[in-house]
């Protein structure tokens, strides 16, 4: 018998999974993607577990909880800041930490529960604001190819050609984390 979805979501609910792996190095993407393909079933990316429903009957397939963590921040010239976080994050800490280090732009999701992740596919909000105001680039993985490929919004993509023409530490532009990992600019207050 798998892993009880109920032991991963808020709602506590959910049987057993056929197969549950569990993802934290951004690096074993694609062993994972292969090792869910494997098994020819349905497989499912879960995150906090939050707005998820699992059947008590349990889940026919590979369940992945993405569960990579990490933020980093680096200034982009005088006023933004780019912020990268992994997946796996809570938004919560994500809030928390643009808070701590001074910046606005998403402060008002930090009572929204969920993974950083999920927060671009259900354009997280609330109160005015929305995790599209401040996004400006997403690295994806493609589960046929086990490879990465980034994204940059098209109302991001001025913003993120202004805020990059100034070099940052290292001279150059970060690259975004892997495993699904938005990158958000948060201009300074």
């Amino acid at each position: 018998m798998g892993e009880f979805l109920a032991d991963h979501t808020t709602l506590q609910l959910g049987g057993p999974a056929d197969q549950f792996l569990t993802h934290t190095d951004p690096t074993t993407w694609p062993d994972l993607a292969r090792a869910a393909q494997g098994d020819d079933k349905t497989s499912f990316v879960l995150g906090g577990g939050s707005n998820t429903l699992a059947a008590d009957t349990g889940f026919p397939g590979t369940v992945i909880r993405m569960a990579t963590r990490g933020i980093t921040a680096r200034p982009l010239g005088r006023d933004h800041v780019e912020v990268v976080a992994h997946a796996g994050e809570t938004l919560g800490s994500l809030v928390a930490l643009t808070v701590a280090e001074g910046l606005s732009g998403i402060e008002y999701l930090g009572g929204i529960p969920g993974t950083v992740g999920a927060a671009p596919v259900h354009n997280t909000g609330a109160y005015g604001q929305q995790i599209s105001d401040t996004l400006t680039g997403i690295t994806a993985h493609d589960w046929h190819l086990a490879t990465p490929s980034s994204y940059t919004p098209p109302t991001a993509a001025s913003a993120t050609a202004a805020a990059s023409s100034s070099p940052g530490p290292d001279g150059g532009p970060s690259s975004p984390s892997p495993c699904g990992s938005p990158a958000a600019a948060s201009p300074r207050p």
